[in-house]
């Protein structure tokens, strides 16, 4: 059965957030389909959400919906898929495998700050491994505080761990882990939302944990310590980014010097040329070309050379066919102020050109002098692309990605990079690049390689065990406030006890003692620990004589683990002084070992002064009720006897007076007779009454309806004239005294024929009724019926509530009926009007039904 769950503002957010995250993968997988960077990234410098990251927080909201609707089975469902996926991701991390899980759906066209491409980042995959199984340790009961606690303490992790990169975003912070993909922004706001979902969910009882007062020095443990293990984690962090820095540091002077001192030679080779130019006073253009063509081949930056005039128009070039274009446009990269100064005799550059393959060029221009003067300028255009990599090293090239630029021109490398790596950002470097007449800026950051060199797992495994170790340290200090209030409960119903309770270890010295048992012995508490109780309180016997430890029952329990109990022995308080107590002594054992005993106690002084009475009262009850076994015998015999030789007289005078034919004679003989035969039914019923509640019962299990039909066959057979109506159920076996409860049966049977005697058809009914802890039987007739007002002198001895001239009787049967049932653990009550019949019940309880 679904529980009802009360509606607040808090129940409302939970799914609304769920609802809110779950629109989010959506969003972000349609974005994926459409190929929607501001959707995927927010940024283009920004990680993307990745798909697997969008399908699992579609998923885990809807998990946490179906949670939240009582589909628990739905819900752990989903929860599985989304902790095999984010398992299998992590093991990729960790084993450095790939189990071509990451693009499974969808070959991933964005690559910005991440390691892999498709693969989730390792700390968003254990954010949705922690969601899972929040959903698996879900309690099913709103009442289980320790797994709710364990929850409410991983969702917090969550809202962590998915909070921090955020601050990574807004203060260019490496909250990254290792060098691995980036959680991206979006992500940081979807995990706070899933966390706080749940966590309002579980604040939406009327006395949930978040309203309790215990949970914030729990979770004062928990933010402490995890706020620690951040920090520790960033420190770590910070130390492995600083040889970073360092080794970027170091590699940013070297490469500076190394382009500067290649692109030296280049140009000081150039200038080789222009002195050739001025020694031969100019060169034929068939030795320009065979010279120029061994630079080129010379130096595979190289890709154009060609001579300007003094006007800067183009006369030769190599190699030619190529570039035409460029060539023979208006130049607009020539430095225009720089060429108008014929004086210039230093190589300069101009702004950056595009050649014919599509790669950036650094036209440099140095003049050409003859014996008559300026001759113009011999132009060149370098390959930035192939000097630079031509410049550097297999390893440097491995371990840096560069670019050099302006404020309006990129010079390296010859695509635009969007994709700069994971942390680039927070570890890029700037250094000035000079060449020629220009500054430029060379900017260098790591590459995956070099941060994998430098990077560690120690700083995750710092962060995730420290994160954990919060969540333990807090379930920790939880658990340690519940044995505190365990122990403090435990103390206060020790010392709430009016019984005497001492611990004692294995060798009988106390551990423990509350106050009842101080205070009945005489002690004060601290001068019983660590003393041997038997030797205070247990040494000697009530008639002085030792009691020795090996007799003692409590080092008998001790010695087998047998639980003994006495009442029959007196404590010794402080002062000399004794009472009797009654005591149970139980071993304390753990582990299968008896480790020691506890001994409860109680004064019984007033309980065997009482006993004492009491057993002086029943020796009492034994003689009167000897004597009044003797008045039964008396009763029954020597009273019986002459009452039964006075009726005998009675109808020998009766014999006698018929032949006399006195009719008044014969009516007084007639009254003494009857009054005779009376009182020797009161004699009867006295002796019956008396025997009801003095004799033991014999219980067997007795069919009712068999006693009701000998009952009723008895009792009608005196009445053969009258018409009688018998409505009688079938009752169920009983275990009972079958000859009281046939005295029971004859009474209330009698009692109902004699009050319908009036009426023309007498309706018996006899029945019972079942009830939770007794059957109710039942015996209902049409009748005269009775007064209400004087039922309660219906079953006291000798009471009537008719004369006996109306209906005969003693007023001592159904005294009878209520003093059997009771025997036998009943109850006997009766309703009645006024000529509308009577009807007596009368219960037994189930435990001694037959059933």
């Amino acid at each position: 059965m679904r529980s009802s769950i009360p509606i607040n503002k808090l129940s409302l957010a939970s799914p609304i957030l769920a609802i809110l995250v779950s629109l989010l993968g959506l969003i972000v997988l349609f974005g994926w389909y459409t190929h929607n960077t501001l959707i995927i990234q927010v940024s283009p410098y920004f990680a993307p959400m990745q798909f697997n990251g969008a399908l699992n927080f579609f998923l885990s909201g809807l998990a946490l919906l179906c949670l939240y609707l009582d589909a628990k089975k739905t819900a752990l469902f989903i929860a599985s898929l989304i902790i095999l996926l984010c398992t299998l991701t992590l093991l990729e991390y960790l084993l450095k495998i790939n189990l071509d899980i990451d693009e499974f759906f969808m070959t991933h066209y964005i690559t910005v700050q991440t390691s892999h491409p498709g693969r989730m980042a390792p700390n968003t995959a254990f954010c949705f491994l922690l969601l899972g199984l929040i959903i698996w340790l879900h309690p099913p009961s709103l009442g289980n505080q320790d797994r709710k606690l364990a929850c409410l303490l991983l969702a917090s992790l969550i809202i962590l761990l998915g909070a921090l990169p955020l601050f990574g975003y807004l203060f260019d912070w490496q909250t990254g882990w290792s060098n691995f993909t980036l959680m991206s922004i979006h992500s940081t706001f979807a995990f706070v939302a899933l966390g706080l979902s749940y966590i309002l969910w579980l604040g939406r009882e009327e006395k949930s944990i978040l309203s309790s007062i215990d949970i914030l020095p729990i979770l004062l443990v928990f933010f402490t310590s995890a706020i620690i293990s951040i920090a520790l984690w960033h420190f770590q962090v910070r130390q492995e980014q600083k040889q970073i820095s360092l080794a970027i540091h170091e590699a940013k002077a070297q490469i500076s010097n190394k382009l500067k001192n290649d692109f030296e030679r280049l140009t000081q080779a150039l200038h080789r040329v222009s002195l050739r130019w001025q020694q031969a006073n100019g060169l034929s253009r068939l030795a320009w070309q065979s010279d120029g063509q061994a630079y080129l081949t010379d130096f595979p930056a190289l890709k154009i050379m060609a001579w300007l005039n003094q006007n800067n128009e183009l006369k030769w070039h190599i190699p030619e066919g190529q570039n035409q274009v460029l060539l023979t446009s208006s130049m607009p990269f020539l430095p225009t102020k720089a060429l108008n100064k014929k004086e210039n005799k230093v190589a300069i550059s101009g702004s950056p050109i595009i050649l014919d393959n599509k790669q950036i060029a650094l036209p440099i221009f140095i003049p050409l002098y003859t014996k008559n003067g300026f001759d113009g300028y011999l132009f060149n255009a370098i390959d930035m692309q192939v000097f630079v990599d031509n410049a550097l090293d297999m390893q440097t090239k491995n371990h840096m990605h560069m670019m050099i630029s302006d404020k309006n021109h990129r010079l390296y490398p010859n695509d635009n990079i969007t994709n700069t790596g994971v942390q680039a950002k927070q570890l890029a470097q700037n250094i000035n690049l000079k060449l020629l007449n220009h500054n430029w800026t060379l900017k260098l950051w790591p590459s995956q390689n070099l941060l994998g060199l430098y990077y560690t797992v120690i700083p995750i495994i710092t962060l995730i065990t420290g994160l954990l170790l919060s969540v333990l340290l807090a379930m920790l200090a939880y658990m340690l406030k519940k044995l505190h209030d365990a122990q403090k409960l435990s103390y206060l119903i020790l010392e709430s006890s009016g019984e005497g309770i001492y611990g004692v270890d294995i060798s009988g010295k106390t551990i423990f003692v509350n106050s009842a048992a101080a205070n009945m012995i005489g002690w004060e508490k601290k001068e019983l620990i660590q003393k041997r109780q038997h030797d205070l309180i247990h040494y000697k016997k009530f008639d002085g004589s030792p009691y020795l430890i090996s007799d003692c029952p409590v080092y008998h329990t001790l010695a087998t683990g047998e639980t003994k109990q006495r009442d029959d022995e007196v404590f010794w308080r402080k002062d000399g002084s004794y009472f009797w107590a009654d005591y149970t002594s139980k071993a304390i054992i753990e582990n299968g070992k008896i480790i020691g005993g506890v001994v409860t106690f109680k004064d019984i002084t007033t309980r065997k002064e009482n006993e004492q009475q009491i057993k002086q009262q029943k020796n009492k009850l034994e003689a009167i009720n000897k004597e009044l076994e003797g008045f039964s015998y008396s009763v029954s015999h020597d009273l019986r006897a002459p009452l039964r030789h006075i009726i005998g007289y009675i109808k020998f005078l009766q014999d006698k007076v018929n032949k006399l034919n006195d009719a008044e004679i014969n009516e007084y003989i007639q009254i003494i007779s009857t009054e005779a035969k009376r009182m020797g039914q009161l004699i009867d019923d006295l002796l019956a009454f008396s025997h009801a509640g003095r004799f033991a019962l014999n219980k067997q299990n007795v069919n009712f309806n068999e006693t009701i039909d000998s009952v009723i066959t008895e009792l009608t057979s005196q009445m053969p004239n009258r018409k009688i109506e018998w409505h009688i159920s079938t009752l169920p076996e009983v275990y009972v005294d079958p000859n009281l409860t046939r005295i029971v049966w004859q009474n209330l049977i009698s009692n109902a024929l004699k009050f319908t005697k009036t009426r023309e058809v007498a309706v018996i009914t006899i029945g019972h009724e079942d009830d939770s802890d007794e059957c109710i039987f039942f015996i209902k007739d049409n009748g005269v019926g009775f007064d209400m007002t004087y039922s309660d002198k219906l079953f006291g001895v000798f009471q009537r509530l008719h004369t006996e001239v109306e209906f005969e009787g003693n007023g001592i049967g159904l005294s009878n009926v209520q003093r059997i049932i009771s025997r036998h653990g009943g109850r006997v009550w009766a309703t009645s009007e006024l000529d509308k019949g009577a009807q007596f019940y009368f219960t037994l309880p189930k435990k001694v039904l037959g059933e």
